[in-house]
C-alpha cells in the first residue's frame, strides 16, 4: 500500500531558526471564560478589525476562528524566543498566532534599597496572587561572601475572582506595584507610617478603558507605568494625573521575498 505526502504550504513567522515543532490541542473552550472576559474579548476583536493600514486590511490577529476545543494545532518554537500557533486543518487560510506578543518578565523581581529606610523588597508572582517579601542581608563587613538572606512576608495581593495573573511589576522605590490578569491591569501602593512596623496595601485607580496587558514595567523614577496592552498598543499611565497616552501602535508589514515580519512604530503623545 503506497502512501503519498501532499505539500500544503509554508509560513515564515520566525525571524530566526525554528528549533521545535509539536502538535497540540486546546484543553479548554471559550465557554470556560467568564461573561465579562468574553464580552471584553469580543469588543477588542471588533476594534482590531477596524484598523486599516494604507487602505488595506491588516493580518487577522484573531485565532478564535480556528482554535477550537480538542482540534489539533501546530506550535513552533524558534531561536527568536517566540512561540507561534498555526491552524493544522486550515494552515494556509489563517495567519500564525503569536502566543506571546511581548517578552515576559521573570515572575520574581528584586527591588534593592527602596525608599523605606533602604529596605529591599522581593516581588513574587504566583498564579493568582502577588507576594511582597522584605529581604534582609546581614552585615559581614568586607568579607568576600555575604551572609544568608532572610525574608518575611510584607503583603499579599490576590487577584479578583482568583483570575490568572499574566504579568506584574514593582517600582524601584518599592512604593507601587501592579499586575494584569486577562481582564484589566490593577495598581497598588505600599506604605508604612513612620515608627510603625505594619505595612498597608491600598488600591490606586487606573483608567477603566485600559486593556489587559502582556507585559508591564515602571520607569526608573517610578512616575509612569508602561503597559503593553492586549490590543497591541503601549500605554503610559502617569500617576500624578492618571492621564493615559498611547505611546506606540505597531502594525504587521511584509517585506518582499524575505517573508519576515517587522514592527512599524508610530509615536504620538497626548496633551
Amino acid at each position: 500500500m503506497m502512501k503519498k505526502w501532499v505539500y500544503v504550504g509554508n509560513v515564515r513567522a520566525h525571524t530566526h531558526d525554528v528549533r521545535a515543532l509539536t502538535m497540540a490541542v486546546p484543553i479548554s473552550s471559550e465557554g470556560s471564560l467568564s461573561d465579562e472576559a468574553r464580552d471584553l474579548q469580543d469588543e477588542k476583536e471588533r476594534k482590531v478589525k477596524k484598523i486599516r493600514f494604507k487602505g488595506k486590511k491588516l493580518l487577522d490577529f484573531s485565532y478564535s476562528k480556528w482554535a477550537r476545543f480538542r482540534v489539533p494545532m501546530l506550535v513552533s518554537a524558534g531561536d527568536d524566543a517566540k512561540l507561534f500557533a498555526y491552524s493544522a486543518k486550515e494552515f494556509t487560510r489563517f495567519s500564525p498566532h503569536d502566543v506571546c506578543p511581548a517578552p515576559q518578565r521573570v515572575p520574581v523581581q528584586l527591588v534593592v534599597n527602596a525608599r523605606f529606610s533602604q529596605t529591599s523588597f522581593l516581588l513574587v508572582q504566583a498564579s493568582s496572587w502577588l507576594d511582597v517579601l522584605c529581604v534582609r542581608v546581614p552585615d559581614v563587613g568586607s568579607g568576600p561572601y555575604g551572609g544568608l538572606a532572610t525574608t518575611n512576608l510584607v503583603a499579599r495581593v490576590k487577584s479578583k475572582l482568583s483570575r490568572k495573573i499574566v504579568c506584574s511589576a514593582m517600582s524601584n522605590s518599592g512604593e507601587l506595584l501592579g499586575y494584569s490578569d486577562q481582564i484589566r491591569p490593577s495598581l497598588f501602593a505600599l506604605s508604612r507610617q513612620a515608627g510603625e512596623s505594619t505595612w498597608t496595601i491600598s488600591k490606586r485607580q487606573l483608567p477603566q478603558d485600559l486593556p489587559s496587558a502582556h507585559s508591564m514595567a515602571f520607569t526608573c523614577d517610578g512616575v509612569r507605568l508602561l503597559i503593553a496592552g492586549h490590543d497591541r498598543r503601549i500605554y503610559v499611565s502617569v500617576f500624578s494625573s492618571f492621564l493615559v497616552s498611547v505611546l506606540a501602535n505597531f502594525y504587521h508589514c511584509r517585506f518582499g521575498g524575505l517573508g519576515t515580519t517587522a514592527h512599524l512604530y508610530t509615536l504620538s503623545w497626548g496633551a
